[in-house]
């Protein structure tokens, strides 16, 4: 984790502060004035659009194969689902709740409501 953040003030540093020799400078020249609120939310700016840029064209990529998306989409819903309907499987087998593949506990509820004459 530091050394990501090394990393990142390295990347300002090198790409986004011509004015300045590092971060610590900016900081300064913020606290003692004369460097304004809009020069930083810039600054801001320019980082975020940096890091994004690659994000954007990603998302492009995919917005131009829509079909591909519905494709990836559809495939992940029918793995969850084939997950999903195993695990189920299992929880109403130890619930003893699967009245259709096993029948046995309908004997049981039979004897019961024998016992309770009803």
């Amino acid at each position: 984790m530091e050394k990501d953040r090394e990393l990142f003030h390295e990347y300002l540093v090198e790409s986004l502060m011509d004015d300045y020799a590092n971060l610590d400078e900016m900081k300064d020249h913020y606290r003692r004035g004369g460097l304004g609120d809009g020069t930083c939310k810039k600054f801001l700016i320019n980082v975020l659009e940096k890091e994004l840029a690659p994000i954007r064209a990603e998302r492009a990529k995919w917005a131009s194969d829509i079909g591909a998306v519905y494709d990836i989409l559809h495939e992940g819903t029918l793995r969850a689902q084939q997950k999903t309907n195993a695990t189920m499987a299992r929880v109403q087998s130890a619930m003893r709740i699967d009245y259709f593949k096993d029948r046995t506990i309908t004997g049981e509820w039979e004897r019961l409501l024998k016992e309770a004459n009803v």
